[in-house]
């Protein structure tokens, strides 16, 4: 086999080949060679250097090289000798003569220009560049390259000497940046709601503003916008600051809802940063101060002379987060998500810890130390999602979030229901009564979701723990191997999903404090000194803390927007639901 490469002699680019060979070099108890390649210069047609040459298996060859400021494309055969060749002159081979005065021929031999060899002695070896070089007569004339392929003239782009532009400071631009005006059911100022012993408010089904800018490098964007929905008033604004490593954001908020013979606004101002360890992992903390107000409505006597309630709150957040999930289509990723996090809540002003007046009781004890009224409150929690790929789109998604809440106030969790629920003629909180028979200090409340087949609060407390599990098959997608050009069709899934989880109060789900309807019985005298009749005996309903729903659900996209929908019965107390309940939605899965 022959080896064919370009190599530089007499300072010129030529082809050479190359055979490998060798000789024996001794004999002892068996025979040792010396291999080498033998390398001579291989057939060539011109008197001048190649810039470029390629061979292909079946014995031809390509060479570019340069005549005259004009670049040739040749195609040739390895058998081909320099005698052989003719230059024939027909449709498909035609020579330029646009820039030459030489007479057009059908002489055997080209006529090439003699390439001008520097001496190897010589010492100024910088002095002529043969790859790119112009007669002083030719100067004027050169105006553009000339490209002959096969006959055909092409003209390059015009030579023109490079200019360094003008280096200007930049001075920040800002440009739209996607906003919108569009319907929404999810909340945009995600914060734990206040306790008034009804209903976690829902988002509901409502319009979004949102105006949003950035700038031309994305090192600071401005958002903010408004949402209005039947339940819910939202206002913020957010400035974020992307210039380094660590990203800053500042976001002032308000939102103004509705509760049971109340009105409820909270107003907040968050700083926080979020500094990157990899590209999949991020530790984040927030500082925010919180003015929460309620509002009692003047519907009988009672309400008309209670006193309207303000309290300011400090609060301090922080979590691990880590995502390396990779998003196949709408809907449909692999990886795994977590997020492990703490929160701390200091209530400040007139009565707490860190009041400027007022800071002791009578006696000279401190308040704000666990006097049911002021105090804090501290979350902890952990949110773990894994999708694991069965078949390309086809996959199987499993879910465990837990958290637990401590301290002076408490947050209390309603079991039950999706997130951004939107019910239809359907009972959105059940178990009323049972919400606090206890007397616990509950400042907030929150949604532990989801747990499909059961409206709000099937199971409620300051613990909560729930497992999900879906397989979602995206139909069309899978089976039709071509492009999909309608969102519905491609993003059209079905979901098979089952649910478990419990909320409970104190150490133990199976424990006294996680009874409902209590009833207290009586026998005897009352005695005024120790406020107690000489027998009493309280019964109460022991419930099985642990609830499940399994059920199947449709998703797509239709009109911009995903929507979710649901079919869940729910398993309680060991009895399957005889119905199940619909659950509505605008907003992606776990």
């Amino acid at each position: 086999s022959m080896l064919y490469y370009l190599g530089e002699e007499d300072k010129v680019l030529v082809r050479l080949s190359a055979v490998k060979d060798s000789f024996i070099t001794h004999i002892d108890t068996s025979i040792h060679f010396y291999h080498f390649y033998d390398t001579k210069p291989a057939v060539s047609f011109y008197n001048r250097g190649l810039i470029e040459h390629n061979i292909n298996p079946q014995g031809g060859y390509t060479e570019i090289l340069k005549d005259n400021f004009k670049t040739h494309l040749l195609v040739r055969n390895l058998e081909e000798k320099p005698e052989d060749k003719q230059i024939s002159v027909n449709k498909k081979q035609v020579v330029d003569t646009t820039n030459l005065n030489l007479p057009l021929t059908n002489q055997r031999k080209p006529v090439l220009l003699n390439a001008i060899i520097i001496p190897k002695d010589s010492d100024l070896v910088d002095l002529i560049n043969i790859k790119n070089y112009v007669f002083e007569d030719e100067k004027n004339e050169l105006q553009k390259n000339t490209i002959v392929i096969d006959g055909e003239v092409k003209k390059d782009s015009v030579w023109e000497v490079f200019k360094v532009p003008n280096q200007r400071n930049y001075n920040i631009s800002f440009f739209n940046d996607n906003s919108a005006l569009k319907m929404s059911n999810s909340f945009v100022n995600g914060e734990y709601q206040q306790f008034t012993g009804g209903a976690y408010i829902s988002p509901g089904f409502g319009a979004l503003i949102k105006f949003a800018t950035v700038d031309l490098f994305e090192d600071h964007k401005i958002y903010g916008g408004f949402r209005i929905s039947s339940s819910t008033r939202e206002y913020f604004m957010t400035y974020q600051n992307l210039m380094k490593r660590t990203d800053k954001e500042y976001t002032g908020s308000r939102t103004t809802s509705s509760g049971d013979g109340v009105g409820l606004t909270s107003n907040s101002f968050k700083y926080s940063i979020k500094y990157p360890f990899s590209e999949v992992s991020s530790v984040r903390m927030t500082m925010t101060v919180r003015n929460d107000n309620i509002v009692f409505k003047s519907t009988n006597d009672l309400t008309l002379n209670a006193p309207n309630l303000s309290e300011y709150r400090t609060i301090g957040k922080i979590a691990y987060v880590f995502d390396n999930s990779r998003n196949k289509m709408t809907n449909i990723y692999y990886g795994t998500k977590f997020k492990v996090f703490g929160e701390y809540y200091q209530e400040v002003g007139d009565g707490s810890l860190f009041s400027t007046v007022n800071n002791f009781h009578a006696d000279g004890n401190l308040k704000g130390q666990g006097n049911g009224v002021n105090g804090n409150l501290q979350v902890v929690g952990v949110d773990f999602r894994y999708s694991q790929k069965i078949s390309r789109e086809l996959i199987w998604v499993n879910r465990f979030a837990a958290s637990s809440s401590f301290g002076f106030e408490k947050l209390i969790y309603y079991l039950g229901s999706t997130d951004d629920w939107i019910p239809i003629d359907q009972d959105q909180f059940i178990n009323e009564d049972d919400v606090n028979p206890k007397g616990l200090n509950y400042r907030y409340h929150a949604l532990a979701a989801n747990m499909r087949g059961f409206p709000q609060n099937v199971r409620r407390g300051t613990n909560f723990a729930i497992i999900n599990s879906e397989i979602r098959f995206p139909v069309f997608k899978y089976f039709i191997k071509r492009p999909i050009r309608s969102n519905f069709i491609r993003n059209f899934q079905i979901i098979a999903f089952g649910d478990v989880g419990s909320a409970w109060n104190g150490l133990n789900p199976w424990g006294n404090q996680n009874t409902i309807d209590e009833t207290t019985y009586t026998e005897g005298n009352f005695n005024s000194v120790t406020g107690q009749f000489t027998i009493e005996v309280t019964a109460s309903q022991k419930i099985d803390p642990i609830v499940a729903g399994y059920g199947l659900g449709l998703r797509s996209t239709f009109l911009g927007y995903f929507v979710k929908a649901d079919w869940a019965w729910g398993f309680e107390d060991g009895t399957v639901k005889d119905r199940p309940i619909f659950y509505l939605s605008l907003s992606l899965d776990i």
